[in-house]
């Protein structure tokens, strides 16, 4: 039997993993955090009838609304490619471990600003602005 390894993904330059945190921190300026379950806020997207896009996202969700458009998950490597560095990127710059990203962001008091504030000092790291 063998086993076929999939390719790794594809390089993402520096400043689009830059513009992909500066798109998410807008989105959950915008629409606000969804936390402890799923991308996007179900309840609110079935009571109000809004696009999910529009609805509170949780982190993995505003990373692919920025991405993709919306807040769902794909197999196009290069969107793969691009979800990956900016997971990366954010978790490197909190000192977190990947796996661990919705854990930080899952914590009770954490806000909207404090979201927004690493994603963006996130994006400036990538840009070399925090040197």
């Amino acid at each position: 039997m063998t086993i076929h390894l999939a390719a790794p993904l594809p390089a993402v330059d520096r400043l689009q993993t830059a513009k992909d945190l500066e798109t998410t921190a807008d989105i959950l300026d915008d629409v606000g955090l969804h936390k402890n379950g799923g991308l996007y806020d179900t309840a609110q997207y079935d009571t109000h009838h809004i696009g999910r896009s529009k609805c509170r996202q949780d982190i993995h969700g505003a990373i692919r609304t920025a991405i993709i458009g919306t807040p769902t998950y794909t197999d196009d490597r290069r969107m793969l490619a691009r979800i990956d560095a900016t997971e990366t990127a954010l978790a490197d710059h909190l000192r977190y471990d990947r796996a661990e990203l919705a854990d930080w962001f899952d914590v009770r008091q954490r806000q909207t600003r404090q979201v927004v504030k690493a994603l963006r000092e996130a994006a400036a790291g990538q840009r070399g602005d925090d040197a």
